[in-house]
């Protein structure tokens, strides 16, 4: 009996922590749920999800559901450490109202051959900065989560000075883009700076390939100012590539990259112009959206509830790789290496090619490489140079004495001009 008591509690104590775990990266897990966009309120949806903590600044959060029936969605937001663990802080720490929200604002499609339902809803004012998530989840129940968006309220404390440039490394100054910064506080008190300041940098708001936390190369605790001008590569990136991109805002005629397209009754297909591998080309400057998408529709002007879906078809000529997985890659894919968007090899064709079911709008992307005799490349077919246009960010964290959270202090942009 007592054995058999101890089990129940051990399986009781299990399954309270299988429901605490809490999804903190950008996912989205349910098949019917369509071009999330999350962006500051008023700005382009291309921005990138951060806002100043104390200011009138918002966040909006919008995604289609694929059925012709409003579902009942409600949205939580989850306060996280630097490393994206759950933080200690209790919803009253950091949300000033009741910590779960009912999405009201849902839309049907208009005068579309695929019916969906829009839904738009507004991120509560945040009492704390750091790293947060929204959780959107099914009829009040947060197992039947739906979607995840990572975004980050940020305090300006310090100050932050930077270039990009072309690397350090001989090896690399073709090929890479580095980044060295002065960290300075002269009127910020921090405990221990170079170890209790949590640094990192991102290529294009690219969470996945963020460098790990960052240490001072020098630290001037007379003039309060910390050095990361690295002579390896600690902050080192890959020049990559203009992104690829086509435009189907109309079904009418075929926008840029844009070879057919097959309208039905009830669907419509867009056929890509054949690409081919970019690796061995020159390198030629071109306005990219890094990585992202826009929704636009050409004949109404309408983006959210009258652009339409189709599916688009991606053709790579290229002769196959052996135990090599090619993906259709970037935020059109989540900016994930998933089975709904990794191409198959038609022999015929001598191509790779992948389907992917998208809204009306102009679209980046790149075909990215993962296997056993190759390593994950995203550049493997697109090419890498030093003179690519990129974004880059800084987030310092710092957690101060007494407290049991990471704010985000000091944030900073660069964009490299190719000089």
């Amino acid at each position: 009996m007592h054995k058999f008591y101890l089990f129940f509690f051990t399986f009781i104590l299990l399954v309270g922590q299988l429901k605490a775990e809490v999804p903190t990266v950008d996912a989205i897990y349910s098949p019917k749920i369509k071009t999330v966009q999350f962006y500051p309120t008023g700005s382009s949806t291309l921005a990138p999800p951060i806002i100043s903590l104390g200011t009138t600044e918002g966040l909006t959060l919008e995604f289609d559901e694929l059925a012709e029936d409003a579902s009942f969605y409600y949205f939580k937001i989850i306060h996280c450490n630097a490393d994206w663990s759950v933080s200690n802080l209790r919803s009253i720490q950091f949300v000033r109202d009741f910590n779960e929200t009912f999405i009201q604002n849902r839309q049907f499609s208009t005068s579309t051959k695929v019916v969906f339902t829009h839904y738009t809803c507004n991120m509560p004012t945040l009492l704390v900065s750091g790293n947060f998530i929204v959780k959107v989840y099914e009829e009040g129940n947060e197992d039947r989560v739906i979607l995840t968006r990572r975004f980050n309220v940020i305090e300006n404390h310090i100050g932050i000075v930077g270039q990009v440039k072309f690397a350090n490394n001989t090896s690399k100054m073709r090929t890479h883009q580095m980044l060295n910064f002065l960290i300075s506080y002269p009127q910020y008190n921090i405990v221990n700076p170079s170890v209790q300041l949590k640094v990192i940098v991102r290529q294009n708001f690219i969470w996945k390939t963020a460098t790990p936390f960052l240490i001072p190369l020098y630290v001037r605790e007379d003039i309060r100012e910390l050095d990361y001008s690295y002579y390896n590569d600690e902050t080192t990136f890959p020049g990559g590539n203009e992104y690829r991109y086509f435009e189907m805002r109309s079904f009418n005629f075929s926008g840029f990259n844009v070879g057919r397209i097959i309208k039905q009754p009830d669907k419509t297909e867009v056929l890509l112009a054949i690409d081919n591998t970019r690796a061995s080309k020159m390198y030629i400057l071109w306005e990219d959206l890094n990585g992202k998408y826009s929704i636009e529709n050409y004949e109404t002007g309408g983006k959210r509830l009258e652009a339409d879906y189709a599916t688009a078809h991606f053709i790579l000529e290229a002769e196959e790789l052996e135990n090599v997985d090619v993906y259709v890659y970037g935020e059109l894919s989540n900016w994930e290496l998933a089975p709904e968007n990794r191409m198959k090899y038609n022999p015929d064709k001598k191509a790779y090619e992948a389907e992917l079911y998208l809204k009306q709008g102009i679209y980046n992307y790149r075909y990215y490489v993962k296997g056993k005799t190759i390593p994950v490349d995203e550049n493997y077919f697109e090419g890498n140079y030093s003179s690519t246009e990129n974004r880059y960010d800084i987030l310092v964290y710092y957690r101060m004495p007494g407290e049991f959270y990471d704010r985000i202090i000091g944030y900073q942009t660069f964009q490299f001009q190719g000089k």
